[in-house]
């Protein structure tokens, strides 16, 4: 069994990263109170990161708390494929292999039919693997898309679907092509990850919730089915298809 795992630095904040907590703490800590507070954090990109690492949410960050950032500002970006099993030290034996640029912050990943989607929080730039080798398939920014994403990949039918934060709906073929089969627009800003279940895509925008029947075997089964339904029932399935154009 093999896992993927991510792992996000901060470019730009190695200088930061390199600082100990008594050194900052001799140099910046202002009122002497053996914590910094935001006004005293040392103004870097890794400034903004403080509303995170305050992991008891108190306004200041203490020894502990400043261990945690530079833990964080030191890890190497990638994707990382891990051989689970194994005890002790396996790092040399489990690192399956290694994809050393840069990662979504939001979006996770995807594995679908033995191909691994990974789509950035902006740009709509997508990197798609054979999972198994990490051998990269192709590598590029989405057609009509070039937008930042929020929502997470789903996958099912033979399709991708994607949906960036000001609602645009793509969705790609299996097998790690970045050619869009369809690009559609729901006109309003989305921030949630779609919801597959029984033949139907949900797609959740701040003003309205949509649902579509998937184009498969199931959703065609349904439609045949259309005669032995109530008039309701066919009137809903109409309207479940006309929801994403």
């Amino acid at each position: 069994m093999m896992r993927a795992l991510r792992a996000r630095g901060c470019q730009g904040c190695a200088t930061t990263a390199r600082v100990e907590a008594a050194t900052i703490l001799a140099q910046g800590d202002a009122d002497e109170d053996g914590r910094i507070s935001k006004a005293e954090m040392p103004q870097s990109r890794a400034s903004g990161y403080f509303d995170f690492i305050d992991l008891d949410g108190d306004g200041l960050l203490d020894t502990e708390e400043w261990s945690y950032l530079r833990a964080a500002l030191q890890s190497l970006n990638g994707m990382l494929a891990i051989r689970a099993g194994g005890a002790g030290d396996m790092t040399e034996e489990s690192v399956v292999w290694a994809y050393r640029r840069s990662v979504p912050q939001l979006p996770s990943p995807l594995v679908y039919e033995d191909v691994l989607y990974m789509l950035n929080d902006s740009g709509g730039l997508i990197t798609t693997f054979h999972a198994k080798s990490g051998e990269v398939i192709e590598r590029g920014r989405l057609t009509d898309a070039v937008e930042s994403y929020y929502a997470s990949l789903v996958a099912g039918d033979g399709k991708v679907y994607l949906v960036s934060e000001t609602g645009i709906v793509t969705v790609l073929p299996a097998g790690g092509s970045l050619t869009p089969i369809a690009t559609s627009h729901l006109d309003a800003e989305c921030h949630a990850t779609p919801a597959l279940a029984d033949g139907r895509i949900y797609l959740r925008t701040e003003t309205a919730l949509y649902r579509r029947l998937r184009t498969s075997r199931r959703a065609r089964r349904s439609s045949a089915a259309l005669s032995g339904r109530s008039a309701g029932a066919r009137r809903s399935i109409r309207a479940a298809r006309g929801c994403v154009g």
